[in-house]
C-alpha cells in the first residue's frame, strides 16, 4: 500500500501544475502508475479545471480522479493561498478509490451545503466550497457535488472545533423567534460581556465573530457535548441596544446553553487534543493524512502561519498529508454526520487489515 501527497504552484493557473503536483507525489511513492488520485485545485483553475483534471489523468496513468476546488491548499510541507495551487494524492499498490455502495466511509466534496439523504447512515467526512464544478472518474461532474470511498484501506477520523466553553450551562429565559432577550435571568449581551475573557469586555465591540452559544444534544450537558463534538454551535449575528442578540437559529424558553469561544491559543490546544484522540484510537504510524479545514482556520486564524498543520507535524512526524481549506466541514459525529464551520477534519489512511 502506497500513498503519497504534493503541492504544486506557479504565477498562473495552468493545467501542467495538475499535471506536476501528479508527477511529484508519484516519485515520492516510487511508482509509475496510480490507483485513484484525490485532486484538489484553487479557484483560480475554475476556467481550466477540465484541462487540469486530464493532465492528472495522463500524469497518473489512471481515470480515477476525484476531488474539486479549495480557497486553499497545503501538505504536510508548505501552505498555498491566493495563489495558484494544485494538491495531490496518490494511491497505489493496494490502495485505490472505490464505488460509493461498497465502501464503509466516504469522502463528499462540493458546493451544496447539504448531505446525499439515501447515505447519510455512511460515516464520511467531507468539504464544501461555493464554487462548482467538482470531478469524479476523471471528468467534470454533473452537479457540484462529488463523493467516492477507498478500496484497500481503513480511515480513522476526528473533530477540532477550536471552541472553549466560557461558562456554565445556562438557561434560556427570554426569546422572541431568533432575538435571544436573556439567559439565566440576565440580559443576553450583559450575559455574554460577563463571560468574555478580562481583555475582550468591551461593551461597545462585542467580537460576535469569535463567539457562539453551544447547543448540546438531547440528553448532554454542554461540556461533555464539546468533548464528543456532539452539539451544536449557534452564530451570533447582531447584537441591540436592548442587549438582545440576533441568533442563526431559533432557541425555546428552558433550553440549555452555554457561551463557547475559538481563540488561536485554544484552537491549537483543541487541534492536538483531537490528533491524540486519533492515535489513541488507530495505534501505529499511518500510510498518509488528509487534513479538511477552514478558511477560519489556518494562516488567516493564526496570523500568517497554520499552527493546526504544525500540530499535525508534531503528532505525525514524516507522514504524507493532503489538506484543502474551504467554507464547511463534514465529519461523522456518534451514527451519523453533520456539517461544521470554522472546524478541522483530520482523517488517517491505515491498511486495511
Amino acid at each position: 500500500m502506497t500513498l503519497a501527497t504534493a503541492l504544486a504552484t506557479g504565477p498562473a493557473p495552468q493545467p501542467q501544475l495538475a499535471e506536476l503536483a501528479v508527477h511529484r507525489a508519484m516519485e515520492q511513492a516510487g511508482v509509475g502508475r496510480a490507483n485513484g488520485v484525490l485532486l484538489f485545485l484553487s479557484p483560480h483553475f475554475t476556467s481550466l479545471a477540465d484541462a487540469s483534471v486530464r493532465a492528472a489523468a495522463r500524469a497518473s496513468r489512471c481515470l480515477q480522479i476525484m476531488g474539486g476546488f479549495a480557497h486553499g491548499l497545503f501538505t504536510a510541507h508548505d501552505w498555498a493561498l491566493d495563489r495558484p495551487a494544485a494538491a495531490a494524492m496518490i494511491l497505489a499498490d493496494q490502495a485505490g478509490l472505490g464505488p460509493v455502495d461498497a465502501a464503509a466511509s466516504l469522502i463528499h466534496i462540493g458546493g451544496a451545503a447539504h448531505l446525499p439523504t439515501p447515505l447519510q447512515h455512511k460515516p464520511r467526512f467531507g468539504l464544501f466550497h461555493p464554487s462548482a464544478p467538482t470531478w469524479y472518474q476523471g471528468r467534470l461532474g454533473a452537479d457540484a457535488q462529488a463523493q467516492c470511498g477507498f478500496r484497500g484501506l481503513s480511515t480513522c477520523c476526528e473533530l477540532s472545533s477550536g471552541l472553549e466553553l466560557l461558562s456554565p450551562d445556562l438557561q434560556v429565559s427570554g426569546v422572541a423567534e431568533r432575538e435571544l432577550l436573556s439567559l439565566g435571568g440576565t440580559p443576553a449581551a450583559l450575559s455574554l460581556l460577563r463571560a468574555l475573557p478580562p481583555a475582550l469586555r468591551q461593551p461597545d465591540n462585542l467580537p460576535l465573530h469569535l463567539v457562539c452559544l453551544l447547543r448540546p444534544d438531547p440528553g448532554l450537558d454542554t461540556a461533555t457535548a464539546l468533548a464528543r463534538g456532539a452539539f451544536t454551535p449557534l452564530s451570533l449575528l447582531l447584537d441591540h441596544p436592548d442587549q438582545s442578540l440576533s441568533l442563526s437559529d431559533t432557541v425555546q424558553p428552558g433550553e440549555t446553553l452555554a457561551w463557547a469561544i475559538r481563540l488561536p491559543k485554544g484552537a491549537e490546544r483543541d487541534m492536538g487534543a483531537a490528533l491524540t484522540r486519533l492515535r489513541a484510537r488507530q495505534p501505529g504510524r499511518p500510510a498518509a493524512g488528509l487534513m479538511l479545514s477552514c478558511l477560519g482556520r489556518g494562516p488567516y486564524f493564526y496570523g500568517g502561519e497554520d499552527r493546526d498543520l504544525a500540530v499535525w507535524r508534531d503528532h505525525f512526524p514524516g507522514v504524507p498529508l493532503l489538506g484543502a481549506y474551504g467554507s464547511g466541514q463534514i465529519a461523522p459525529v456518534g451514527s451519523g454526520c453533520r456539517q461544521w464551520h470554522n472546524a478541522v477534519v483530520t482523517v488517517t489512511f491505515h491498511e486495511e487489515s
